[in-house]
């Protein structure tokens, strides 16, 4: 059984300066988008991102995104991706949202953890 993870302040601010640092991307929107991504891995822990990969390893996003406690409703999605800049979002399917962050959360998994 997997243990909350205690947060003060000092670990978000940590957290925070630390992801201000990061760069997965050149293109400003998709960086947005992919830090956080990240941010919400951090709080899932690397136990577990490690554990889903050995679960669920042909999965694009190792069943992160259903199962980690991130965004799951396509509106909260769609909203972080406007909040990023991303103007078209609007006219994408669920579908192709839905797949779009899971591949995003696959790549942040595989990269940083």
């Amino acid at each position: 059984m997997a243990t909350a993870k205690k947060t003060t302040k000092k670990t978000t601010k940590k957290t925070a300066q630390k992801t201000k640092k990061l760069t997965f991307s050149p293109n400003k929107k998709l960086n947005y988008v992919l830090k956080d991504i990240y941010e919400y891995l951090e709080e899932y822990g690397i136990e577990e991102i490690e554990n889903n990969k050995k679960l669920f390893p042909r999965a694009v996003d190792y069943e992160i995104a259903q199962g980690g406690g991130m965004r799951i409703y396509f509106d909260d999605i769609r909203k972080l991706y406007k909040r990023a800049g991303y103007t078209g979002v609007d006219k994408w399917s669920n579908d192709k949202l839905w797949e779009t962050y899971k591949r995003q959360v696959g790549y942040v998994a595989d990269r940083f953890f």
